[in-house]
């Protein structure tokens, strides 16, 4: 194992990766994002007349049981392709070795996931630095808008950050955790796919993916136990609690652990399949 090949392996797979023209997807998403869930939240700040917390749209958007579905599959879309099995993958697998290619390719989707997950931050973030405040506390929108106005209180805006959040956590906590949750949540989905890849049935790795957002989705929004299986449920915040009582109803320690559990059974059987893969044909995929 070498350091020097591991990060040459994930250079050069991050500059293929940012510069392919599907990466236009992500502004898409990122208008998207914004008519669904920050326009409501600045119509609320307005019908209340008081400013919201620059982080409380980054919030909302990480908990959002939609949103937490169309943001993963963005992603999947980005690394569809993901490992590249193009004309270079044998050259790099000859100067490299399997295993310094293989923890390139997982050193690779992190530095993607941080670039994904920080422009989702960025985007919900900056257009509120004008009109927002900065401190760990919830806004009066947040907080009070079902009591002002109880007839908007089942509105779109107002369910967005529930009591469970913001009874539970502070801002601050609320977006780091937010942050954190979710870019496990995509490097289990990246993961799956290297696993797969390494099993010599690529095609399931996508597919699988996309069964464990669908099947993880459906479950957290009937919020039956058997979500826990799935990392979505882990993903939001707000689930892991009541609407008052301190008690969680789902320790956050035991999402983190599940989160490396996976991920760490998900690299090892890559690593001990990637022995047993044969890579002297590889065909461009793109």
């Amino acid at each position: 194992m070498e350091v020097r090949k591991i990060l040459s392996t994930a250079r050069t797979e991050y500059v293929k990766w940012i510069t392919n023209p599907r990466m236009i997807i992500l502004g898409v998403m990122l208008i998207f994002i914004n008519d669904f869930a920050v326009s409501p939240l600045l119509k609320n700040a307005e019908d209340m007349n008081s400013p919201l917390n620059i982080l409380e749209p980054f919030i909302a958007v990480a908990n959002s049981q939609l949103l937490i579905l169309i943001i993963p599959a963005v992603y999947l879309t980005l690394i569809s392709d993901f490992p590249r099995t193009d004309g270079n993958t044998l050259f790099f697998l000859l100067r490299t070795g399997k295993l310094n290619w293989l923890l390139g390719q997982v050193l690779f989707v992190i530095m993607t996931i941080f670039t994904f997950v920080g422009v989702v931050f960025a985007g919900t973030v900056l257009p509120m630095l004008s009109q927002g405040f900065w401190a760990d506390k919830w806004s009066i929108t947040v907080t009070n808008y079902s009591v002002v106005f109880p007839e908007k209180a089942m509105s779109f805006g107002n369910q967005l950050i529930t009591e469970k959040l913001y009874n539970q956590l502070p801002p601050f906590d609320a977006a780091i955790q937010s942050y954190l949750l979710m870019m496990c949540y995509l490097l289990i989905l990246a993961l799956l796919m290297l696993m797969f890849n390494c099993l010599k049935i690529k095609i399931m790795g996508l597919l699988s993916s996309g069964a464990v957002i669908a099947f993880g989705g459906a479950l957290s929004v009937a919020n039956v136990k058997a979500m826990w299986i799935f990392p979505m449920a882990h993903t939001i915040i707000y689930l892991h609690y009541t609407r008052f009582f301190r008690e969680p109803v789902f320790a956050m320690w035991k999402s983190a652990l599940y989160f490396i559990a996976v991920s760490l059974v998900l690299i090892v059987v890559s690593v001990i399949s990637l022995e047993q893969t044969d890579f002297d044909s590889v065909q461009d995929i793109d």
